[in-house]
């Protein structure tokens, strides 16, 4: 069997995204079991910018070894009945007779994943392919052009990104052409959701819609006859919708612990905490937190708990959140009277 953890197919074993003049290698294994089959592969993933020019080279442990290598693009879905963008195939197949197996000089199309094949076939008499180690290694090398963007800092909600920066060039002469800015909410899909042509200087400025969660940006250049297109990543962290919690008395030291939590979120998630204070001997005194569940209504939700106050007198109180989709958001105090 192939190196445990290795996918046998999209979206395969992520590798740390590969910069600009990085190289990586990876060690795996395509050891068949004639017993149950006659073919092994493994598939790994590295996300490239668009613009890069990428090498990869597959070595054995010897040439009995037959591997093939194939490279596959953002838009595959599996292995087994996708076109490859690059195929190498193994020595019985009409492949080279000797290691590395090379994908030379392959410049990226579009920003995204893309997968790296690994496979071996054997036939039933054993007669032709092979099984054993491999180490697949990836150069990236920097392309005619890169991006820098301003970063963004963490945003109220519903706030609007300005997107800036510039393009620049290895070398020398204007840059010209469009920039587009491609969003996403889960930093793997990514959307166009604006365009404009750049500066005499290369320089870019968007101000994104209006995001209600925290938000993956891109700006690719579109290149042109002098230069190569490339892009880069930005993160935008966004608070949460929290007002502060409110307190109504139901019964002797009881109270409903109650607020907003903005955007949606499953009914019953203990998505909120209130964290609560005493006023002792003229200092606040930490008493713990309560969990508040929500109800989910449209694009927010009520968050409440209900809370017995072990004594009376002064108190305050703050509501907490923090998720996959926010920044970490507190609220502002509320000061009540404990009766």
């Amino acid at each position: 069997m192939a190196t445990l953890g290795i996918a046998g197919n999209i979206p395969g074993t992520y590798w740390t995204t590969l910069d600009s003049s990085v190289a990586a290698t990876f060690t795996g294994d395509l050891s068949v079991n004639l017993s149950t089959g006659w073919a092994e592969d493994d598939v790994l993933a590295a996300y490239f910018l668009a613009g890069e020019v990428v090498t990869i080279n597959l070595d054995a442990d010897g040439n009995s070894t037959d591997f093939g290598l194939a490279l596959f693009g953002p838009d595959a879905l599996d292995v087994g009945t996708d076109d490859a963008l690059e195929l190498v195939h193994p020595y019985f197949y009409g492949g080279p007779e000797a290691y590395p197996l090379t994908i030379t000089s392959f410049q990226v199309p579009k920003s995204g994943y893309y997968y790296f094949n690994p496979y071996t076939w054997i036939d039933e008499s054993a007669a032709n392919g092979g099984s054993g180690s491999y180490s697949l290694s990836v150069t990236v090398e920097q392309p005619g052009t890169w991006i820098d963007i301003t970063p963004v800092p963490t945003l109220a909600y519903q706030s609007a990104a300005i997107t800036a920066g510039r393009v620049h060039s290895r070398v020398d002469g204007g840059i010209t052409g469009w920039a587009w800015l491609m969003g996403s909410d889960d930093g793997v899909h990514f959307e166009p959701m604006d365009a404009q042509q750049l500066t005499d200087g290369g320089d870019f400025w968007f101000e994104a819609p209006q995001n209600s969660v925290k938000m993956y940006y891109v700006v690719e250049y579109d290149g042109n006859e002098y230069y190569n297109p490339s892009s880069s990543h930005i993160t935008v962290n966004m608070l949460a919708y929290l007002t502060k919690p409110a307190a109504s008395r139901y019964g002797t030291r009881s109270y409903r612990l109650t607020g907003d939590l903005g955007s949606w979120h499953v009914a019953g998630s203990s998505a909120v905490r209130i964290y609560l204070w005493r006023y002792v001997s003229g200092h606040w005194k930490a008493a713990g937190y309560r969990s508040a569940k929500v109800a989910a209504y449209a694009v927010r939700s009520k968050y409440s708990a209900s809370y017995k106050f072990p004594y009376t007198g002064k108190w305050r109180m703050q509501a907490y959140h923090s998720d996959a989709n926010h920044a970490t958001t507190r609220s502002g105090y509320t000061y009540f009277t404990v009766k």
